[in-house]
């Protein structure tokens, strides 16, 4: 069967909108690196106040709620989503995100206490902030990516 120029740049451009339209319902939307980035600069930033204000217990209390409910969030929001692909990127980010997140605490927090002994005001603020952003900027390119609409040779919108 042979196909024209034309036929076969509106065949690439279709598999490429498919592409896009599986990428928008599945896990790899962004959306989950988002949140996820977000829960821990929360994380962080609740910890930080509560141990400012005294006790690192509310901290740590609203530590566990917040992470329940995140995670109790992201299988819910994996389970309703139309396309369950088989290799998850945003998995992966989260899987490689996990060794950045222990070095960057365990620098962060042991090499501070060795070298000085007590935390300076918001320091875990800006150990969630440097913890939070590889999510946030991959989320948002992958939401972005996801979300992006192609105009068409014929002046149309590809969605």
């Amino acid at each position: 069967m042979e196909t024209n120029p034309r036929q076969a740049a509106d065949l690439l451009e279709q598999i490429e909108q498919a592409s896009r339209m599986a990428t928008r319902y599945s896990l790899d939307n962004g959306l989950v690196l988002l949140v996820w980035g977000m829960t821990f600069l929360l994380d962080m930033v609740g910890f930080d106040v509560s141990r400012v204000l005294g006790s690192v217990l509310p901290g740590l209390v609203f530590m566990c709620v917040l992470n329940v409910a995140m995670i109790t969030w992201r299988v819910w929001y994996s389970r309703r989503l139309p396309i369950q692909l088989r290799r998850v990127l945003t998995n992966k980010i989260i899987y490689l995100w996990s060794f950045y997140y222990v070095t960057l605490i365990g620098l962060g927090v042991g090499a501070w206490i060795f070298l000085s002994g007590s935390f300076p005001p918001f320091w875990f603020t800006l150990l969630g902030i440097l913890g939070a952003l590889p999510l946030l900027v991959s989320g948002w390119r992958m939401r972005r990516r996801a979300y992006t609409t192609k105009a068409l040779k014929d002046g149309s919108i590809a969605a």
